[in-house]
């Protein structure tokens, strides 16, 4: 299931740095994803939307750190779950093959209801979900 963990823990390292400056936007995630996977198209949550499915997807919710709140455009892990499924199971089902879900506080609520929806997503394509707390990852088994 760690395939993609060294993505999620850049994306935690800069995270933690940004708690310095002022906090993390849409933009921000979108250019760190980047430069993770350097060369790799990808459809990015919340991000710029950009009209085409691509293989690799990635889904954030970054709203615990009041930090993180200043910038526009997060989602809650709820609604990002739902972008998650929508996007998994709408128009890019059949080109995304990998998705990685990444959030500083768990909805285990909002994953239930999904569950059904999730289990699906899973037998069609390599998942992966991580919470990030104090700069680290930890990985959700779903």
């Amino acid at each position: 299931m760690s395939e993609f963990r060294g993505i999620a823990e850049h994306i935690a390292a800069q995270l933690a740095e940004s708690e310095f400056n002022d906090g993390v936007g849409v933009d921000d995630i979108v250019n760190i994803v980047g430069h993770s996977i350097p060369g790799e198209r990808f459809n990015c949550y919340p991000g710029v939307p950009g009209g085409r499915c691509h293989e690799f997807a990635m889904f954030f919710s970054f709203v615990l750190k009041k930090n993180r709140g200043k910038k526009r455009g997060h989602l809650t892990c709820r609604k990002v779950i739902e972008k998650l499924v929508q996007h998994m199971q709408g128009p890019c089902g059949d080109t995304t093959r990998y998705a990685v879900l990444v959030v500083d506080s768990w909805d285990g609520e909002a994953a239930d209801e999904w569950w059904g929806n999730i289990k699906m997503i899973r037998h069609r394509a390599h998942l992966e979900v991580y919470l990030v707390t104090n700069g680290a990852i930890s990985p959700i088994s779903v």
